[in-house]
This record gives structure tokens, sequence and C-alpha cells, in this order.
């Protein structure tokens, strides 16, 4: 999970787990995960879910300065479906005619995530090559006020047995308007007697921060609740030539060319990725960098 400064989209697919979420959470060589976490002020909440997670909370205290936080995210999580929404507001007024501040920025935060795992067999394929994710992403980002940090992000990640990569979702943390994204994301594999047995998660990132000073406000919002789909899975050879003949299945039973109209989906079985352990690592040092952005 990258965490920087919240209130962003990011979509990931990776061969780990994410630190919000349980460790038996990926045990299974398919799964799907959603946590969302809030915080404003001295306020918090946390939901971690199988499909769905949602939480929010605030803050007002009116003493010398009226100050209100409010923060509220969401995550849901199928195969090949992501949605994700983060949003953060902050305020402080001066009441009383006295000088001052507000003696430290309010702020508010929330990370939103939703992942989906799964294990893709490959037959009559070549020697190495990649497994192409074609995905289409569209939301909308929102910073305002008049405070000097309002904040949000959105990515997409994603690792295999190689490689994990990351793909923003927006233009920067700062941008207003609507975010629409079609993109292939590329997992190598090498292959033995024309078999290859691919592992990947993927997860949308949505983060929100807002920090206002006295006499400002602030809010911030990555909203990607709508789509975030694959539109269909491909392989290419090492010389990224597309190769039409090699059988793709994936152990979930998920037909990636068509995620809209999913197939039944089989029991998890007892198989464990050996890489999960790296995501969890890459997301713990995300979310620790947020928290002590707060």
């Amino acid at each position: 999970m990258r965490i920087t400064h919240l209130g962003a989209t990011f979509l990931c697919v990776l061969f780990c787990g994410s630190v919000l979420h349980p460790s038996s959470a990926r045990a299974s060589s398919f799964s799907l995960d959603a946590v969302t976490g809030a915080s404003a002020g001295s306020n918090s909440c946390q939901q971690i879910g199988t499909t769905t997670a949602s939480c929010g909370t605030s803050q007002t205290t009116n003493e010398a300065f009226l100050v209100t936080m409010t923060a509220s995210g969401s995550a849901a999580a199928g195969y090949g479906i992501l949605h994700s929404g983060a949003s953060a507001g902050s305020t402080c007024t001066l009441l009383l005619p006295i000088s001052g501040t507000c003696f430290s920025p309010q702020v508010s935060t929330t990370t939103s995530e939703a992942d989906f795992s799964d294990l893709f067999t490959l037959t009559n394929a070549p020697a190495s090559g990649q497994l192409v994710f074609g995905w289409v992403v569209d939301g909308t980002d929102l910073a305002g006020g008049t405070a000097a940090d309002p904040h949000h992000e959105a990515f997409l990640e994603a690792s295999g047995d190689f490689s994990t990569i990351g793909h923003s979702l927006e233009p920067n943390g700062a941008f207003s308007g609507a975010v629409n994204n079609a993109f292939s994301i590329a997992i190598p594999f090498n292959a033995a007697d024309g078999t290859a047995v691919v592992g990947v998660s993927f997860g949308l990132l949505t983060e929100a921060f807002c920090g206002a000073a006295v006499n400002t406000t602030c809010s911030a919002a990555a909203d990607f609740s709508n789509t975030a789909m694959v539109t269909g899975v491909t392989v290419l050879d090492s010389k990224g030539q597309l190769v039409p003949s090699v059988g793709i299945s994936a152990e979930s039973g998920t037909n990636y060319d068509d995620v809209i109209n999913p197939a039944a989906v089989p029991e998890p079985s007892t198989f464990t990725l050996v890489g999960l352990g790296a995501t969890a690592c890459v997301r713990r040092l995300r979310l620790g960098k947020s928290q002590r952005r707060t």
C-alpha cells in the first residue's frame, strides 16, 4: 500500500498481503480483502472485511477555537472489480478576540483499500513472457478550502514473482476533477514444459489528508467507488508478441475477460503464496509514513 499524503488512489498487483489485514487473509491462492481507517483529531475508526469495509469519525471542540474534523472511507473488493473512496475535512476558526493559533494544524486522514489475489495457470506458454492485465478506472478527486495542504491520492498496485508495479490514477494530490484511466499492467513469468503458475494481487488504494490552521478550512477526497475493473488478460512472449494460443485459468474460477458476469467461485484452496509477506512489509512502511504525518 502506498501512503504518503492521504487522499490518493493506487492500484497494485502484489505477491503479498496488506499490513492492515490479518496475516491469514492471504493464506489461500485466491482471496478478497477490504479495509478502511479514518482519524479525526484524537478519534479514529477502522474496519476490515472480506468484501466490504466502511467507517467514519469526527471531532468538534468549541473553546477559544471552533475546530471541526471529519473523516470517512469505504472499500469493496471483487475478483477483477475494486472500489475505494476516502474523504477528509478540517476547519479551525478563532472565536475569541485574542491572538493565537490552533496550537497545531487540525488533521483528518483517511485510507481505504480493496484487494483481490488470484493464482493463474498458463498452459502452452512460452519459456518466458508477461501476463498482461487490461484495466479501466474512473473516479473523482477533490481538493479545496483555504488551508495550505489538502491532499488526496489514488493508486493501483500490482506485483508478481519478479516485479512490483505501481500505477498512479491521478495527476497530482492537489488536482480536482474527474479521473479516467485505461491502461495495462504486465506481470513477468517463467514457464517449465509449457506451464507457468503465476500468483498475483491487485490493490486499489485511496487516501485523503486535511490539515487546517487558524481561520482556514480544508477538504479533500479521492472517490474511486465507481469502478476499477479488469477488461481482459493476455499473454506476451519475451519479445512482446501476443501469444493467443496460451490457455489461461484462474484458481478462483473468475473469467477475467468478463468480470461483470462472474462465474461461480469455488472455496479457497490451502495453497499458500510464498511471496505474500512482501506486500505486508511495503504497506506497513507506507502506513507508518501516513501515521507520522498526522
